[in-house]
């Protein structure tokens, strides 16, 4: 089981996959993103978070528990999915402050509204095989679901070699956590 490291649901155990089908970040890697992201989440009181490839929902868990209005959590694992609903209810997450869709983030973005963080934590299996997050800030860019002044993190593999341009959207801070890379993007100015 993983735990929420801060916030209201601070401590509170949560359930995972075991195997190598999800990659939940480390907690070492989650706490330093959300201390990178605590004024962001605090600069707007309808903070609207995006959580994709969310597997059994960690990140967007931990975003909710942090101060988040709203989290749309999308992965098309129908066993994540399962897991997922079952932590909401474990936490006891108000039903208004959340949203869980399944289907092929690669395929395309569903989603209507726009958001102030979008959180890609796709997966590592198959990066020689096809870069997860070009195409997927490929879809996000299609989709113009970023507010102007949001952010774009990209969870990716340190094999996993990414532009500091991406469609409209440009790299502003980078930090590496041994394998794992995280690569904040906003829209150019």
């Amino acid at each position: 089981m993983l735990k929420i490291i801060s916030g209201i649901y601070r401590g509170k155990k949560i359930y995972s996959l075991s195997g190598n089908e999800v990659r939940p970040l480390s907690a070492f890697v989650k706490k330093s993103l959300f201390d990178i992201l605590k004024n962001k989440i605090n600069a707007s009181e309808d903070c609207k978070f995006l959580d994709l490839f969310a597997g059994t929902g960690s990140v967007g868990l931990e975003a909710l528990s942090q101060g988040v209005k709203k989290v749309v959590f999308v992965d098309k694992n129908k066993r994540c999915i399962e897991i997922l609903y079952k932590n909401l209810a474990l936490l006891g997450v108000e039903r208004d402050r959340y949203e869980v869709h399944r289907y092929d983030i690669l395929s395309g973005i569903h989603e209507k509204e726009k958001f102030d963080i979008i959180f890609v934590g796709a997966p590592y299996k198959g990066y020689d095989r096809m870069n997860y997050s070009y195409v997927t800030m490929k879809n996000i860019w299609e989709a113009n679901i970023l507010f102007r002044d949001g952010w774009i993190i990209l969870q990716h593999c340190s094999k996993e070699k990414l532009e500091d341009k991406i469609f409209g959207y440009t790299l502003f801070r980078k930090k590496a956590y041994g394998d794992t890379i995280l690569s904040f993007y906003k829209l150019y100015e």
